[in-house]
């Protein structure tokens, strides 16, 4: 008994269903399969390059010079066509955001840097062998373009043409080859991305995840088809069965660069009069390599992005920055989607921060995006081969019903999900992972770091108790003794530190030297530990009045202050920085053409150990003194707002219209932050602090915390992700 035939189709969403299915059910061990995906993608692109010569050189060089301008007036019409349909139904999809405060926040300590892309290199081929070695595309495509351009009207390059013309069919036997190791790379793909994905970060941004996800649908299945099916003479069910190998690959693998002898074929399949058969697999194979270097509709989800990140923030777009947006954006979308999107957030004005956002969201929109520019690509190629081998056109009827039946659904579409949404964040807080929400990491045993100690926080001075009269016999001990006599460890902190201090969220006093101090005081083995309230102005006179032992919150050490205390070695390096809005961060990263700025205005926290600093700095600047950095942000006085780079970027959590600016060279404009103790301090107690700090180093913990409160980073805390094999089934710890 035969068995029936599985489809191409059935197989990859077998394919897929079951990667997803392993990857949750093993959790992280299924990255073992990793390799293999990454096996399987560079097994498709065997063929893609030679395959992309072949096309071009051999379509173009097929045809004459009346063609030629012919087909480069009808892509261009074409391209301009789908793009302004594009940024209509793209820019129409941000109706379905809700009308609600979104009061989120989001961002991370540590921004990425931009891309380094070479335009020259990326476009033009001086160098065909260098462009052909890197695989950049769009200098590829220009390279064979003028070299197909050069082989037209000239009979004496027939045998040329005949002999690569050759080779392609030799290439379509590999590619088919391939093909049957599809499901299984698919498998291995699904299974590796799914192990690790988590459901945290997807609840933040759902808005925009939902939002891109149903556009993408919408224009893969319906909008596009339709746009073909009303200027070509192919029925909707051919334009469907004929892209579908191509978009699948697409969407199920996230790489459109493998799909192109795909889409190659499935537009020549639709031309299947002996008529119009070889110019349309001569246009194809043209068509569908070029339309990969331009941009499609899959990356103008990075437009899409943009409007969810004004509306995000709390500041949608006008009419006038919606028109320029579309002016700015669309030709700013050539090369990488990130290097684009860093752009366009500055021309916007964004928060610089919003980037996060979109990298965050990539491993959930990617196959969707990626299904979309196949099938852009797909039907920009096919509505141009049809209008170039004479049989393409406006069909008014199929036209008119097209437009009724995408307007009719886009707009229940846009009207249900602004619906949906209005329901689902009406009761729902976002951005709980900001560092507000950050929480003391329990220690390598997963006991909490203030156990077991009895910890007191005071939050004002007024509530310290009054500091008992110390004996004779007390005061001569060493500060060592002092706190071990009584069994208490008195910590002063500056709430406005963060991230070195803070109140989080829930009102737990948090931070890297808040940590610091629970491990000192079980290295000294106290069972209580008590924090006194101070600031930069009084934190001299309540170590040295007894009112705390030792101060454990960012004092950076200056030659102003070194006869006023005694201080330990210093545990933490931290680079001057400038707060200021986003736009403007460029104008402060160069110290010397900040100091030559006239009517500079820099706030500094009242107090603050860097006023000499900045006066010598910036002689020509006006100092604004601020009670607390909140102050910057709530007046418009003052510029900019010295401060630290790890300081500063805590605050632009909070603030995200606000970035920082880091004094270049940055490793010369950096200050160091000890511990402060008494001037009356003994030196066998500062000895042991100071060797304490070493032992800290030496061992990997003040890393360890330099990158969960400064970089937001839970490398050593992190729970392994859910998987049914260890939170269901138990089998594994």
């Amino acid at each position: 008994m035969n068995m029936p035939k599985i489809s191409f189709t059935v197989q990859v969403f077998a394919s897929l269903i079951a990667g997803i299915l392993v990857g949750l059910f093993f959790g992280e061990p299924a990255q073992i399969l990793e390799p293999f995906g990454n096996i399987f993608i560079g097994l498709m692109q065997v063929t893609i390059i030679p395959s992309v010569i072949i096309f071009i050189v051999t379509g173009i060089g097929s045809i004459g010079h009346e063609d030629a301008k012919k087909f480069l007036k009808t892509v261009a019409a074409i391209l301009l066509l789908i793009w302004f349909l594009g940024v209509l139904i793209f820019f129409f999809m941000q109706f379905a955001f809700p009308a609600v405060q979104n009061t989120s926040l989001f961002s991370t300590t540590e921004s990425p840097g931009a891309e380094e892309t070479n335009l020259i290199d990326l476009f033009i081929p001086s160098n065909p062998f260098f462009s052909l070695s890197e695989g950049l595309m769009p200098a590829i495509v220009l390279f064979c373009l003028l070299l197909g351009f050069a082989l037209i009207g000239d009979e004496r390059n027939r045998p040329f043409v005949d002999m690569i013309e050759g080779l392609s069919t030799t290439l379509s036997k590999i590619t088919r080859m391939m093909m049957k190791i599809v499901p299984l790379g698919i498998f291995a793909i699904s299974a590796s991305t799914f192990s690790t994905l988590t459901f945290t970060q997807f609840l933040q941004i759902q808005v925009y995840l939902i939002t891109t996800v149903v556009i993408a649908v919408l224009l893969v299945l319906l909008i596009l088809p339709l746009l073909t099916y009303s200027l070509t003479p192919f029925s909707f069910r051919e334009i469907i069965s004929a892209a579908k190998e191509g978009v699948l690959m697409g969407f199920s693998t996230s790489h459109v660069f493998i799909t192109i002898p795909l889409l190659t074929d499935g537009v020549a399949s639709l031309f299947r009069e002996p008529r119009t058969e070889e110019k349309a697999k001569a246009y194809s194979g043209i068509l569908i390599p070029l339309t990969y270097t331009i941009p499609s509709l899959g990356v103008f989800i990075v437009l899409l992005f943009v409007l969810f990140t004004a509306w995000f923030y709390g500041d949608p777009f006008g009419i006038q920055e919606q028109a320029y947006l579309a002016l700015v954006g669309v030709p700013s979308l050539f090369g990488s989607p990130k290097l684009s999107l860093q752009f366009i957030l500055e021309q916007m004005r964004l928060p610089a921060d919003a980037l996060q956002l979109y990298l965050i969201s990539n491993p959930f929109h990617v196959y969707f995006a990626s299904a979309l520019t196949c099938m852009s690509m797909f039907s920009l190629s096919a509505i141009c081969t049809a209008f170039l081998t004479g049989i393409g056109g406006l069909r008014m009827k199929r036209a008119l019903i097209s437009i009724v039946i995408v307007v009719v659904v886009l707009s229940t579409t846009v009207v249900g999900l602004n619906l949906g949404f209005t329901s689902l964040l009406a009761n729902s807080s976002q951005g709980d992972d900001t560092i507000l929400s950050m929480k003391m990491p329990p220690e390598a045993t997963g006991a909490s770091v203030d156990q077991p100690l009895i910890t007191t926080i005071y939050r004002n001075y007024s509530e310290v108790p009054l500091v008992q009269a110390t004996s004779p016999a007390l005061e001569n001990r060493s500060l060592l003794r002092q706190i071990k006599s009584r069994d208490l460890l008195r910590v002063g902190y500056n709430p406005d530190m963060m991230p070195l201090a803070y109140f989080n969220r829930d009102g737990e006093l948090v931070g890297y030297d808040i940590q610091m101090a629970y491990d000192l005081a079980r290295t000294l083995n106290v069972s209580r530990i008590e924090f006194i309230p101070m600031d930069q102005g009084t934190f001299l006179d309540r170590v040295n009045n007894g009112s705390c032992d030792i101060v454990m919150s960012g004092v950076v050490l200056v030659p102003g202050i070194v006869d006023d205390a005694r201080f330990t070695s210093p545990y933490l390096d931290l680079h001057l920085a400038f707060v200021t809005r986003d736009e403007r961060k460029d104008d402060f990263e160069q110290l010397e053409e900040v100091a030559q700025m006239k009517g500079l205005k820099i706030g500094i926290i009242a107090g603050s150990e860097y006023t000499q600093t900045v006066s010598r700095l910036f002689p020509e600047a006006t100092l604004i003194p601020l009670d607390s950095p909140e102050q910057f942000f709530n007046q418009t006085e003052a510029d900019v707002l010295l401060t630290t780079a790890e300081m500063g970027t805590a605050m632009t959590l909070l603030h995200p219209f606000y970035d920082i600016a880091i004094l270049q060279p940055s490793d010369t404009y950096k200050t160091t932050c000890v511990y402060a103790v008494s001037k009356g301090c003994d030196d066998a107690s500062l000895m042991f602090l100071n060797y304490w700090l070493d032992m800290e180093e030496q061992y990997g913990s003040l890393d360890k915390k330099y990158q969960y409160w400064v970089l937001g980073k839970d490398t050593g805390h992190q729970t392994p992700r859910w998987s049914v094999i260890r939170d269901v089934l138990h089998w594994i710890e």
